[in-house]
């Protein structure tokens, strides 16, 4: 008798009812060209694509000193490559 099911954390989960009797020998064959490909992160968020236009041109490579307001910029650093810190309240 043959059951399909798919692969789910290491384990393999039977699809339908039907199951093989508990304590039987089976044998599991991959199904060529049936495995179902995870779609990429650029598709999964391909509608946010350009939904922002007024970012800072270098937005993409220096990211983490916007998010984090740390200055790491030539161009608008009195002394290239320093970098401080964001004030905190105390």
């Amino acid at each position: 008798m043959s059951f399909t099911g798919h692969v789910k954390a290491g384990v393999v989960v039977f699809d339908g009812p039907a199951r093989p009797p508990e304590g039987a020998i089976v044998r599991v064959e991959e199904v060529p060209g049936a495995r179902e490909q995870a779609p990429t992160w650029g598709e999964v968020f391909s509608d946010l694509v350009g939904i922002v236009d007024d970012l800072p041109e270098d937005m993409a490579e220096n990211h983490d000193d916007y998010i984090h307001g740390l200055t790491a910029y030539p161009h608008q650093s009195e002394s290239a490559g320093t970098r401080s810190a964001p004030a905190t309240n105390k």
